[in-house]
């Protein structure tokens, strides 16, 4: 699953939220989780130990909102009390402090900024997952629903997924290089940007880039070599760099193309056209700097890269002839990226919001109307597309060529069904040739 797809399943993973609220309170008498008061922390551990059960803590703050959406909606419930209260002892412990807290809160002053700096809490709600002899064993950051809150009580409990137990595996040396990937992602989802860096940099190394060919090219592994390679004196850089083409076909998107571009901007271009991350006032000396990039990496990559680099300059300066000027010649050279919904939607956007918005010059909207027209000719003919062919029409307009305008943006009002807001509007002023930008 690739970067982009996981943040949308981290945002996905709360719409249950919203089925469940209407069911949350069918019964007065369902009971949730039944959360240990008066107890300290050693009386916690005890409890544990004696009962033979896993200790549940939620680490939440008086201020946070996913932490009250816990307390509101995946707590109560009765089969999320039924399984932890069988299997855990839970505990509250609250972060930060106020004037309101009462006394079982201020004496866990002290053991909740011990907790806090010895597991890292830095996002809340954390929840940390400790062993019946007081271990801690897994965590996770973040409000769930209550399915997925019980599958992730589930995993405490299982070494196979248990975070920290996987951790002291690997760092025994004893976890199979295959398992290590998940390792990796783990640490970053639970924040630790460096340790999962170190883990993947370990796998990628020494078992990925050292796999055949046939088992090596797989969309999983190509993303996630990718959001581990970090500069260009990375193994997996150089696989970038060497195998581009085969690397974006396998994935389907330019991939090899943005790692390998992101990393050459980060380290030549942004040190000396934005050191500090601060822009030089006088326009940089664009030549010079592509012939730098040409040594190490050649003339394409390097054309690339500072098209990509003008273009950020002129719209930190808001010089719109220049960034459309740039637009269109990077459109000339290569191409649009529309691979997906998401290179489609970034591609209609630069063609309408840039080109047709800021440009008067008649060669570089029909220009963007070819790009567009490219896009249009790819889809179903969906409602949906009503958007991608009114930017054509649009271009086409404002390039003079009305009558072939207006029977695209009746297919796009038509498409529409008639009720997008501001189509039927252009349409209209299409057939009075008055302006539309």
């Amino acid at each position: 699953m690739n970067k982009v797809m996981k943040r949308l399943w981290c945002v996905i993973l709360l719409f249950p939220f919203i089925a469940r609220a209407q069911s949350s309170n069918d019964s007065t008498e369902a009971k949730g989780i039944r959360f240990e008061q008066g107890l300290s922390w050693a009386q916690v551990k005890a409890k544990a130990k004696a009962e033979n059960k896993y200790i549940f803590m939620d680490c939440y703050a008086t201020w946070c909102g996913p932490c009250k959406l816990m307390d509101k909606e995946t707590y109560p419930q009765k089969f999320v009390g039924d399984f932890v209260n069988a299997r855990f002892i839970a505990i509250k412990v609250q972060l930060d402090s106020t004037g309101s807290d009462n006394p079982d809160i201020q004496k866990w002053y002290n053991d909740a900024k011990s907790i806090q700096k010895s597991y890292q809490v830095t996002a809340m709600p954390t929840f940390l997952f400790f062993s019946p002899e007081g271990k801690i064993v897994h965590r996770f950051s973040g409000a769930l629903p209550d399915s997925l809150f019980v599958r992730l009580a589930t995993h405490a409990l299982d070494t196979n997924y248990q975070y920290y137990t996987r951790l002291e595996k690997y760092r025994a040396g004893k976890m199979a290089f295959a398992d290590i990937p998940k390792l990796a992602d783990a640490a970053r989802d639970n924040g630790y940007k460096k340790l999962a860096d170190t883990i993947a940099r370990y796998c990628i190394d020494n078992y990925l880039l050292k796999l055949n060919e046939s088992k090596l090219y797989t969309e999983n592994n190509i993303y996630f070599i990718a959001e581990h390679t970090n500069t260009s004196k990375d193994k997996s850089f150089d696989f970038f760099y060497r195998n581009r083409t085969k690397i974006d076909k396998v994935a389907n998107a330019n991939i090899a193309e943005g790692v390998v571009e992101g990393i050459i901007t980060k380290e030549e271009i942004n040190p000396r056209v934005w050191p500090a991350n601060k822009a030089f006032q006088e326009n940089p000396d664009w030549k010079v700097l592509t012939e730098v990039i040409e040594k190490k990496y050649g003339v394409e990559l390097a054309e690339r890269a500072v098209l990509d680099a003008k273009l950020r300059w002129y719209n930190e300066k808001k010089d719109w002839p220049q960034i459309t000027k740039y637009t269109i010649q990077k459109l000339n050279k290569f191409g649009l990226d529309t691979s997906g919904v998401l290179g489609k939607i970034v591609a209609n956007n630069i063609m309408y919001l840039v080109v047709f918005k800021h440009s008067d010059k008649k060669a570089e909207l029909l220009t963007a109307a070819a790009a567009m027209k490219e896009i249009v000719k790819s889809m179903p003919a969906v409602a949906g597309d009503a958007y991608y062919i009114d930017t054509y029409a649009s271009l086409l307009y404002k390039a003079g060529r009305v009558q072939e305008a207006l029977l695209w943006e009746e297919k796009a009002d038509s498409l529409s069904q008639h009720k997008d807001k501001d189509i039927p509007g252009i349409l209209e002023k299409m057939k009075k040739h008055e302006p539309t930008w």
